[in-house]
């Protein structure tokens, strides 16, 4: 829980934390057919990423919330975008170390 006033703070719960989208990248790292010594480079990385974008959602579901409309809006700023967000991160990040490992072995 971050408390910003005492009339104001932001519950972050565990299913918020990002973790669910870097195991499911990381599951994709180990599973995917490559060299041994490119996964935990490519699996650092990810969780730098996606830590620095997880930060970024929470400000932009905290923007929408306050900012552009009130409660009404968190379903639209968490489940949507900000769910949408990390997919797109997870899923671009993958497809990157497809092609550096394709193009390392051969």
């Amino acid at each position: 829980m971050i408390i910003i006033t005492p009339l104001y703070k932001i519950i972050i719960t565990q299913a918020c934390n990002g973790m669910v989208p870097i195991l499911f990248y990381f599951a994709a790292i180990v599973a995917y057919p490559s060299k041994l010594w490119v996964k935990p480079l490519w699996m650092g990385a990810g969780y730098l990423i996606f830590t620095l974008i997880n930060v970024l959602r929470i400000l932009i579901v905290v923007h929408f919330v306050e900012q552009k409309g009130g409660r009404s809006n968190f379903y639209l700023a968490h489940d949507i975008f900000g769910n949408a967000l990390l997919m797109i991160v997870g899923l671009g990040l993958f497809i990157l170390f497809i092609k550096q490992s394709r193009l390392s072995s051969s």
